[in-house]
């Protein structure tokens, strides 16, 4: 079919989306409230956790087909796409996350324009998803089905958004305009549970890094396409394609502590601003935002300058404070175009089916779809058309004086021009100061085990956590409690918990003193254990006080072998600060399936490194420091355990030791 033949009369309606009284279903604005899903905000506020988008086009381009411009010839930066795929596949690699992501929360999006001969019939709330890992073995292979299931003029929610209207497009015979009905929406659908399932193969595989359990093909197929409908191919505003985002944590080099936003708005913009206002947190020194917008039908150099109906730039811009002017963001994906155009102010080419991508530890973005030799133009052979998934990445290097610690609030700006775009959802993440008892560059939780594997234990012994409590504030903490609820996979053993003050110059607790269990030997810190009264800041020259406590705990017997023991304590005064330990990432556990028998090995020894130690300060500290458990394990207590307590300088007793080797971890 050709596509090009079109006088000037008829070009000028291609890029109007005129709406009829009678059918118009307008979508919602993008923001600028944060998203609610399930009547709670989408937000995550505490802890090192970041985000990535996978993402496709289901559409192809089998025609020589481009859309028009306003001067009626072909606009060749401009190809546009002509039919639908049944399937698209995305390579998650290790570029994209780092070793230790554990993916906490995920939603797979899908959007397409409803064929013409359906605007009245319900839309597809069902696509299949299926993931196969980078060894070649299918680890997900099921259909995903939104929650609702509506028509164009169905309600509105997270879970599903629409729009409708009437756009005009060349008739049969290219030689005049007529009206042409057209419909689009947005499935958004909660598929944490396949990504839990995915780390659960990936334990069950003996995979040591949780990313590695989620690497490999994602591949969505089975979205009823719009495919050889007049309306859409004429006016080139075919749209299909997928996308799955995530959160996860992380406790790797770079993940900083994040607070992450989600904004979310199905609605076709044309030469108007929208603007979202993004506060509730305070940033640090040097702090970074990125920003990622996903939507669709962006088209490349596609803009009307100084008319009277379009006098809006196209492009992205951010402050921090309403006294500054707006600074615009574009990168090498989405360049800055026609700087004399718009009075010498020029517009950035943001929405246009070429998506920038960040690795989880780059600073320069890689362009999808987009000529590596020519920027901000789309490459024919690589493009996924009729989508935009577009980050930008904002820091203070780059914006002096518009990024600064302590600042509490950014505002942020969309800007459409001729160019039609249908938004859906826009993600912030920004770092923001740390708490004030996350201790630089340390884990407060931690653990030691028989087990020499990393963040493994043995399922038929004992293993000590440790919870370690210092100030980095810049004043003194009062009525510091340390909180901890034991996940339902273990158990306590009693008269095991203990408390240092005093360290030796190799970091071993000298002082080690007993907690008194809770009633029935119930462990004491699940309802709270008072710390200190006042604890005073550290900083990076001395710390003044700090505090190390353990406690031995062990697995309950019949757990399954890909079991994850995830477990957080919390951290908090008088003053009403609460902190998660380890930035907000659960401390997870798995079995090693190697572990020695009960018999060498049937719990740590409390006295190693990785266990706080029994430093002396030159008096004798009542014990060869190990463990006596006798191979006791599972929920099966020995008389041993049952009876364990502590001596007077917190120590188990000499003669109920058996000198059980430990492994560093």
């Amino acid at each position: 079919m050709n596509f090009f033949k079109l006088s000037m009369f008829s070009v000028v309606f291609l890029s109007v989306f005129f709406i009829s009284a009678v059918t118009t279903m307008d979508g919602d604005d993008i923001g600028p409230e944060i998203s609610v899903y399930s009547g709670s905000e989408l937000k995550w506020e505490e802890g090192n956790r970041d985000f990535f988008v996978m993402f496709k086009s289901l559409l192809d381009r089998k025609n020589d087909t481009y859309n028009i411009g306003s001067d009626g010839k072909l606009n060749k930066l401009n190809p546009q796409a002509d039919s639908c795929k049944e399937s698209a596949t995305f390579e998650l690699s290790d570029f994209h996350l780092p070793p230790d992501a554990y993916v906490t929360d995920a939603f797979l999006i899908w959007n397409a324009a409803q064929p013409a001969a359906k605007l009245a019939e319900l839309t597809d709330n069902s696509v299949h998803l299926k993931f196969t890992d980078s060894s070649g073995n299918v680890i997900i292979d099921k259909e995903i089905t939104a929650p609702v299931h509506n028509k164009l003029d169905g309600e509105k929610s997270f879970d599903f958004e629409s729009f409708a209207g009437i756009r005009q497009y060349p008739n049969i015979d290219y030689t005049a305009p007529e009206d042409g009905e057209m419909g689009y929406y947005t499935y958004r659908v909660n598929i944490t549970d396949v990504f839990e399932e995915a780390h659960a193969a990936g334990r069950d595989s003996g995979i040591s890094d949780s990313r590695n359990a989620l690497l490999g093909k994602w591949e969505v197929s089975g979205l009823d396409c719009a495919t050889d409908d007049f309306p859409y191919l004429r006016g080139t505003t075919l749209v299909s394609n997928w996308s799955i985002f995530f959160v996860y944590t992380s406790s790797a080099p770079g993940v900083k502590p994040k607070k992450i936003y989600v904004y979310n708005g199905f609605k076709d913009y044309q030469d108007k601003s929208q603007d979202i206002l993004v506060k509730g947190f305070k940033f640090p020194n040097d702090p970074s935002i990125r920003v990622t917008i996903l939507s669709s039908e962006g088209d490349s150099a596609n803009y009307v300058a100084n008319s009277t109906d379009h006098k809006i730039p196209e492009g992205l811009k951010f402050r921090s404070d309403i006294s500054l002017n707006w600074a615009p963001v574009f990168n090498i994906c989405h360049p800055h175009r026609e700087p004399y155009a718009f009075a010498g102010k020029g517009y950035d080419d943001i929405f246009n089916s070429i998506s920038s991508v960040f690795g989880w530890n780059s600073t320069t973005p890689f362009c999808v779809g987009g000529r590596i030799d020519s920027p901000g133009e789309v490459d024919i052979a690589t493009a996924e058309w009729a989508i935009d998934v577009d980050t930008f990445l904002l820091n203070s290097f780059d914006f002096p004086g518009y990024l600064n610690e302590g600042d509490t609030d950014i505002e942020i700006q969309l800007n459409m021009n001729n160019d039609v775009v249908y938004t859906n959802m826009m993600i912030v993440s920004l770092d923001t100061a740390p708490a004030d008892f996350d201790i630089p560059e340390e884990s407060e939780k931690n653990f030691c085990s028989c087990s020499s594997k990393q963040n493994s234990i043995c399922s038929d012994s004992s293993f000590y956590y440790t919870v370690k409590v210092e100030n980095w504030s810049e004043k003194s903490a009062g009525g510091v409690v340390v909180t901890d609820k034991l996940p339902q996979e273990i158990e306590y053993v009693a008269g095991t918990t203990e408390i240092a003050s005093l360290f030796d110059e190799t970091g071993a607790g000298i002082n080690w003193t007993a907690i008194a269990d809770g009633p029935g030997g119930s462990f004491p810190l699940e309802s709270g254990y008072y710390v200190d009264d006042s604890l005073e800041p550290c900083s990076f020259e001395s710390c003044p006080e700090s505090y190390l406590i353990r406690f031995k705990v062990k697995p309950k017997a019949g757990l399954p072998k890909n079991a994850a023991i995830k477990n957080t304590a919390i951290i908090s005064d008088s003053a009403g600060v609460t902190y998660r330990t380890n930035s907000d990432v659960p401390l997870r556990l798995v079995f090693d399936a190697a572990c020695p028998e009960t018999a060498e090995c049937s719990a740590p020894d409390r006295c190693s490194p990785s266990c706080g130690g029994c430093g002396t300060d030159g008096t004798d500290d009542n014990g060869n420091g190990s463990d006596d458990d006798k191979g006791t394990s599972g929920t099966d207590d020995s008389e041993n355990d049952s009876k364990e307590e502590l001596n007077d300088s917190g120590n188990i007793p000499e003669d109920e030791e058996t000198g059980c080797a430990i492994i560093v971890i």
